[in-house]
């Protein structure tokens, strides 16, 4: 699934990309949102950690770290990666 690509060359490690301008408040999100941003926020924390472990890039765990979550440390204990860097 992390290294799929689409006949027109799309990927989830584009789709993560492309989000992390928003993570950082560089870029106001200007689509409509369905449900309360933040916990829409605090469920991509767990895909930043996946692609931090599958990809061994460390700028998904410091994004990962900077996204606030509920204290929920189950995540943490299944992808401990952030704790890597």
């Amino acid at each position: 699934m992390w290294t799929h690509k689409s006949a027109d060359n799309r990927s989830i490690q584009q789709a993560i990309d492309c989000l992390i301008p928003y993570i950082e408040d560089k870029k106001e999100w200007k689509h409509q949102q369905p449900g309360n941003l933040d916990k829409a926020m605090e469920k991509l924390k767990i895909d930043y950690l996946m692609a931090a472990s599958f990809f061994g890039d460390e700028k998904y765990a410091n994004i990962a770290a900077t996204i606030k979550d509920n204290g929920d440390f189950l995540d943490k204990l299944i992808y401990p990666i952030e704790n890597q860097y």
